[in-house]
């Protein structure tokens, strides 16, 4: 939560308990005392509006508040003076303050603060559950400047628009983050908004998928640390490139923590967002692209080879001749002769991860590959490894993983997983093989510790309950993989020697209990 919100929850408390107490502190009692508290929630509400924004997850707390503001208005207006009469007290205009039995006195008083006390705990968790996601506050040195590309290859024919959609060229959608230099005159209004489009995104959104559109609004608000369209920091002539391909289904932002810190040290970052792979592409016309029902079953090995081949490595390899078009002459006119074309290495989650080691063996430009906790589908490489600098990033969960000392799981346990033994074959046992025979002649895999497949995004960002039930520290595991990968980057695309990237173990080694175990191939 924000501090404004933060100020406004104990607020609500502090207000609730006093009145469960009945005696307010000397000067709080009188009328005085009513009117410097309604100043205080009122100038409490606007200011939170004003610096911070307002949202629907803290709508009961606002009620709560404006509540007691509207009591004490109330109290203002109608209670006069109270007058002492036969040694007890009654109201000017009538209403005396009549005597109750104790016991039903304190049942009512009881049921009452119960009610609220749960009320109020229900209003709390909604904000504190669902807060706004705070990225990381980038570690580099460099400013951070954004832009967005559309492109369209006519030399290839979209193959998984729904047969509604007039069939038409490849179209994707791209966002660049790179290193810039402001000039201190920025406002909030400036910088990118964490969803491009939010309005007509949550929208696609809601009409696929049983989540309504409001449950997003709240994304509107996250400070994102780069600015759109800002000058190219002068630091360096031109800087190298790394392409990311997010999972399945992710979107181009879904790992803004990454791509953020990546820009600050100093390269220009290029998310690729796969059009009809993605959660929802919203294209500059307003057409939206969602997740396509073309794509290959989840059991499909196979498919998923053939997909991964021939889509994604196929939308790198579209980036990569858009990005020498922009190199020549950008539209926006910024990054004209700015990207060095000679040193590129590409980052990936899930299949995104799969797809940069792809590209890494059919991209003769492509230096280095990151993947993050990707099965390798696709290609399968060389018999003596990819010959290419390749890090490969696994989470690891504080318990035991599938397949590793887990007895053969049964046919009824695998069909409550949604797999078959065919697949469950080609998970632990195909895979590790295709991944050792990728990191073999020297590549990298580094294990993290706590961690789960989702800690490679901002996925448990979005709500501390999330990162409760993985049992993962977020902004820990975030800073892990940021080190990890700048240090992997920096290594092979700008040839600076990297301690970090030193391994401490060799390879069949995974103690437990480490938070990062570097094996080296």
């Amino acid at each position: 939560m924000r501090t404004g919100e933060w100020m406004i929850l104990i607020l609500c408390w502090g207000l609730i308990i006093q009145s469960w107490r009945g005696a307010w502190p000397a000067g709080f009692g009188g009328a005085a005392g009513k009117a410097a508290v309604i100043g205080i929630i009122s100038t409490g509400i606007v200011l939170h509006a004003v610096t911070e924004g307002l949202r629907w997850q803290m709508v009961p707390l606002y009620i709560i508040l404006l509540g007691f503001a509207s009591r004490d208005v109330i109290r203002l207006v109608r209670v006069k003076p109270l007058q002492r009469k036969g040694g007890s007290l009654e109201a000017s205009h009538g209403n005396a303050f009549h005597a109750r039995p104790q016991s039903r006195s304190r049942i009512w008083t009881g049921i009452q603060a119960g009610t609220v006390t749960v009320g109020l705990l229900l209003a709390s968790a909604l904000p504190v559950l669902l807060p706004v996601p705070r990225l990381p506050e980038p570690d580099g040195p460099y400013a951070i400047g954004t832009l967005t590309y559309h492109w369209v290859d006519r030399d290839r024919q979209e193959t998984l628009a729904p047969r509604s959609v007039t069939a038409g060229p490849r179209e994707l959608m791209a966002q660049i983050w790179y290193p810039a230099q402001l000039n201190g005159k920025e406002t909030r209004q400036d910088y990118a908004p964490y969803v491009p489009d939010l309005s007509r995104w949550s929208r696609a959104v809601a009409g696929e998928y049983p989540v309504p559109a409001f449950l997003l609004s709240h994304l509107s608000l996250v400070k994102t640390h780069a600015v759109n369209g800002a000058e190219v920091s002068e630091e360096r002539e031109r800087y190298p490139v790394i392409l990311f391909s997010h999972g399945f289904p992710g979107t181009r932002f879904t790992n803004g923590a990454q791509l953020e810190e990546w820009a600050s040290q100093g390269f220009i970052v290029v998310s690729i967002e796969h059009a009809y792979s993605a959660l929802a592409t919203v294209f500059p016309d307003g057409r939206t692209a969602m997740l396509s029902q073309g794509v290959p079953e989840f059991t499909d090995n196979e498919g998923w080879d053939e997909f991964i081949t021939e889509v994604w490595t196929e939308d790198v390899r579209t980036v990569l001749k858009e990005l020498k078009q922009v190199n020549r002459q950008d539209p926006h006119g910024m990054l004209t002769d700015k990207l060095d074309l000679e040193r590129i290495g590409m980052a990936g989650h899930s299949f995104g991860g799969a797809t940069a080691v792809q590209a890494l063996m059919a991209e003769p430009d492509m230096k280095a590959a990151l993947n993050m906790d990707g099965s390798l589908f696709g290609g399968v490489a060389p018999a003596g490894g990819i010959g290419k600098p390749l890090l490969i990033m696994t989470a690891r969960g504080r318990g035991t993983q599938p397949g590793e000392n887990a007895e053969e799981p049964t046919d009824a346990q695998l069909k409550e997983q949604g797999i078959n033994r065919e697949t469950y074959q080609f998970i632990v046992k195909e895979m590790p093989k295709r991944k050792a025979r990728a990191l073999r002649g020297g590549g990298l895999e580094l294990t993290i510790t706590p961690a789960s497949h989702m800690s490679f995004s901002d996925y448990h960002l979005l709500s501390p309950l999330l990162a409760w039930m993985d049992g993962v520290e977020p902004m820990k595991t975030n800073q892990t993989i940021n080190n990890y990968a700048t240090a992997f980057f920096k290594a092979h695309l700008y040839g600076t020697a990297e301690a970090l990237l030193k391994p401490g173990k060799t390879a069949g080694t995974t103690p437990a209990g480490e938070s990062e175990v570097l094996i080296k191939y």
